[in-house]
């Protein structure tokens, strides 16, 4: 049996949050969604849960929680906020893989695999499932 691995989706309820948090369940994936809105958190949740069979959705008010039960953290966040949330994040995201939609982040998470995600690409929702199965 696979281990399940766990991707929370910070800014679940942006355009990319939640693309990619219905890309990214899967029967042996936990996924964790955070955002402002709550109201818009569970109805994403109960749309993944319709879509997706046996996959867990839960919701986390709490960033940082979010963050550190994570092993890949997804950031569908602008820029601003994104630099942020970093600096929120920084001391749980040791060893993790980020995916970011901004450039040059590298530097925020020097202890992280940050991966960029060119969100202009016709495939990138692809390519980041492709990066995350591929590293984990």
């Amino acid at each position: 049996m696979a281990t399940q691995r766990t991707i929370a989706i910070i800014g679940a309820c942006s355009a990319n949050g939640k693309i990619a948090s219905k890309k990214l369940a899967s029967g042996n994936t936990r996924v964790l969604l955070a955002d402002e809105n709550m109201e818009d958190l569970v109805l994403l949740k109960n749309e993944i849960e319709a879509g997706h069979s046996g996959v867990e959705v839960e919701i986390k008010e709490c960033i940082k929680e979010a963050g550190w039960e994570a092993d890949i953290v997804v950031l569908a966040l602008n820029w601003q906020a994104e630099k942020e949330i970093f600096t929120m994040i920084k001391p749980f995201m040791t060893g993790k893989t980020v995916i970011s939609f901004s450039k040059d982040n590298n530097c925020l998470l020097p202890y992280s695999k940050v991966i960029s995600i060119k969100e202009d690409r016709k495939d990138w929702a692809n390519e980041m499932e492709e990066q995350i199965n591929n590293d984990f």
